[in-house]
């Protein structure tokens, strides 16, 4: 197995598979006789990003958060690797429950989530923060316009980052936020806990930065009549529509 980066003695009697995923950190799915284990690795521009997932996980699992178990890291300044135990459970529109009742553990999973204390985060995922972010990634050729959803095409990156600029809403509901809270980054398990992956976007944000992608979500995969019930178990009593459009278009720029 050609994975440069990764301790010889994390692959000792398994085999790999490399999976599927965004971000520029290489995956794979490790098997042996005990289970499932998942190594990522990441170098060059990309090992930074990699660096801030792995404290962040940490960081949730100290606040009793369903995430991967972190085994094992490496960093040797240059190229960085981090050893994950799996967690149980598949993404929750897999996981063969009707779909309010998915849509409702969903919401409750998230009102948990959000419902920790965010001032003794160390992690900004403010506007603020995410504007700067997108600004060095603008500047640096990192962000893909053919990526953009089709509300967007035909914009260049700069075109969509001095709109968001002009237009940032008048005041923050800050909660501790996951970040990039799609589907495919949480796993439900058969008693209906949600667990959550691919944390290197948590950190103090507006409450609307995850759940105008859940809603986004919610409505590809059950509907917009499921939304309604979302928000109920969630507890959020008015939808903010123009807020939530901007954290749509906000997460293009990631």
């Amino acid at each position: 197995m050609d994975m440069v980066g990764v301790p010889t003695a994390w692959l000792a009697g398994c085999t790999a598979e490399p999976v599927s995923g965004m971000g520029g950190a290489e995956t794979w799915r490790l098997r042996d006789g005990s289970g499932e284990r998942y190594v990522k690795v990441a170098t060059g521009p990309h090992s930074a990003a990699l660096r801030q997932e792995i404290a962040r996980t940490i960081w949730l699992a100290t606040r009793g958060v369903r995430v991967p178990p972190v085994l094992d890291t490496r960093d040797d300044g240059t190229t960085v690797a981090m050893l994950m135990a799996a967690l149980p459970g598949v993404e929750p529109q897999d996981c063969g429950r009707a779909a309010e009742e998915i849509v409702t553990l969903v919401a409750r999973a998230f009102a948990r989530f959000h419902g920790l204390a965010a001032d003794t985060c160390p992690f900004d995922e403010t506007v603020a923060a995410r504007l700067r972010r997108a600004r060095e990634d603008i500047d640096r050729g990192a962000v893909d316009p053919a990526q953009f959803d089709e509300r967007n095409r035909g914009q260049t990156p700069e075109q969509l980052y001095q709109r968001l600029a002009a237009n940032v809403p008048a005041r923050e509901d800050i909660v501790l936020v996951h970040g990039d809270a799609m589907f495919d980054n949480m796993v439900m398990d058969a008693a209906g806990a949600v667990g959550f992956l691919d944390c290197g976007q948590a950190g103090r944000g507006d409450r609307y930065l995850d759940l105008a992608l859940l809603v986004m979500e919610i409505t590809e995969y059950f509907g917009a009549d499921r939304v309604k019930v979302f928000l109920t178990a969630y507890g959020l009593p008015h939808w903010d529509d123009a807020k939530a459009a901007f954290f749509r278009d906000l997460y293009e720029l990631f």
